[in-house]
């Protein structure tokens, strides 16, 4: 049965140094997608004795629950650094005037 653990580290890491969604993507593809690093621990579920097959079944749904967390907290970052309203004060008010104006010629 092999350690799930470091592979957690080491998709912490990757997540963490994802720099752009598209980066994130790949590295989401990579450990959860359909043929990741998560579906083949799931695959050698098979191969162990029976004893072992529900503890290490759990170890893996589990670490593919804190996976799925850790990439929709990242996402969640990098969606808000890279929207344009986290960069810039909102057009509305760089066009609202400070005093109100004086009524238009026609309003009078």
């Amino acid at each position: 049965m092999e350690s799930i653990q470091p592979i957690l580290d080491e998709a912490e890491r990757a997540i963490a140094q994802a720099a752009s969604l598209a980066e994130l993507q790949a590295v989401e593809t990579h450990y959860l997608g359909r043929k990741g690093v998560v579906g083949q621990l799931l695959r050698q579920l098979g191969a162990l004795p029976p004893e072992q097959r529900p503890q290490f079944g759990q170890q893996v749904n589990a670490a593919r629950e804190q996976l799925e967390r850790l990439f929709a907290e990242r996402r969640a970052a990098l969606e808000q650094r890279n929207s344009p309203s986290a960069s810039k004060p909102s057009d509305w008010t760089s066009r609202c005037p400070a005093r109100p104006c004086a009524p238009h010629a026609c309003t009078r």
